[in-house]
């Protein structure tokens, strides 16, 4: 009898953690997860160099993940995310498969200056923070 007691208890017991860690996982605050520390967040304007080309271009990181760049007075929306020292962009593309098209760099931030590299090391912009 003692033993099926303690049995009943333990699976008691385990049902209670679990239920509970259930309940505070999935709590109201989930709603401001995507809020993002990155130093990345504010308005950057610099100089940036494509396919030759240098033009100035403004970028604005939004805290939640939302964002803007403007190059040549052409602005175009996107979504982004840092993992580590990556930063990707989602912009969409009505031509893709899912509808958006991700660009994957590398950034470093340096004395208030971001730099902007191409996956292959080649340095794509400088920005100062505004």
């Amino acid at each position: 009898m003692k033993k099926h007691f303690l049995h009943c208890f333990t699976l008691l017991f385990a049902l209670l953690v679990c239920t509970t860690t259930v309940f505070t996982s999935c709590s109201k605050d989930d709603k401001n997860k995507n809020n993002n520390t990155s130093p990345l967040v504010g308005t950057w304007k610099g100089e940036s160099t494509e396919g030759g080309t240098t033009q100035t271009v403004t970028y604005c990181f939004n805290a939640d993940g939302t964002g803007w760049d403007n190059w040549n007075e052409e602005q175009e929306f996107f979504r982004w995310y840092t993992m580590g020292d990556l930063l990707c962009f989602y912009y969409k593309d009505a031509t893709s498969s899912d509808g958006y098209d991700e660009d994957i760099y590398r950034f470093a931030i340096n004395n208030g200056m971001a730099y902007i590299y191409e996956m292959d090391g080649k340095l794509l912009g400088i920005f100062k923070k505004q």
